[in-house]
């Protein structure tokens, strides 16, 4: 109760907030649009590949946004708050993407497979 009256009362005060709120809703919109047209355009599996690639593309981006767009980036710790574990997850969706579409193989993983 006391949180929803709280959210209310921040976006009843603070016009920022709304309007980032309202770009951030757009930018939502945009991205499932687009992946309902990729689906229906190529297939599923070229839709979970952008899936992927997006992930490792908003990593760079915010290392990007950190390293040279930063104000703070000559003091400030080196490094987002968690970018290997980004880097390691977004790279382990990508290559079990590849994997499970049998664009990529591993010989011994059929050795193990057959048993």
């Amino acid at each position: 109760g006391l949180l929803w009256f709280d959210t209310m009362e921040m976006l009843h005060n603070n016009s920022q907030i709304v309007h980032t709120a309202m770009v951030y809703w757009i930018c939502i919109l945009v991205l499932n649009y687009s992946g309902m047209l990729v689906t229906s355009e190529l297939t599923a599996v070229h839709r979970t590949i952008f899936e992927s690639v997006r992930t490792i593309a908003i990593w760079i981006t915010d290392l990007l946004i950190y390293y040279v767009f930063s104000r703070t980036a000559s003091t400030a710790s080196p490094g987002p708050p968690t970018p290997g574990s980004s880097s390691r997850a977004s790279s382990s969706s990508f290559f079990s993407t590849f994997f499970y579409n049998a664009m990529v193989r591993f010989p011994f993983l059929g050795l193990l497979l057959r048993g």
